[in-house]
């Protein structure tokens, strides 16, 4: 598997198939029944807020203060 720098949220896997899967969720809830609006807006909301809450986190100030020292702590040969 070839390793990739990740630039913008939307190049990480896991955003893709995240995001993947609220479309998929939003064309599939759209045959709720008129009774099941409500769950449909639930799950849209859900599915949508995990793209939204990765993204926030991405881009975060803390994230990368906290993080950036774990990244460099071990070399390229695996050695602290």
């Amino acid at each position: 598997m070839e390793k990739r720098k990740i630039e913008r949220v939307e190049d990480m896997p896991v955003f893709q198939a995240c995001f993947a899967l609220a479309l998929s969720i939003e064309k599939d809830s759209r045959a709720f029944a008129a009774d099941f609006k409500w769950l449909r807006g639930q799950v849209l909301r859900s599915s949508e807020s995990v793209c939204a809450n990765m993204t926030e986190g991405f881009y975060s100030n803390t994230a990368r203060n906290t993080f950036k020292p774990c990244i460099g702590a071990v070399g390229k040969d695996g050695k602290r």
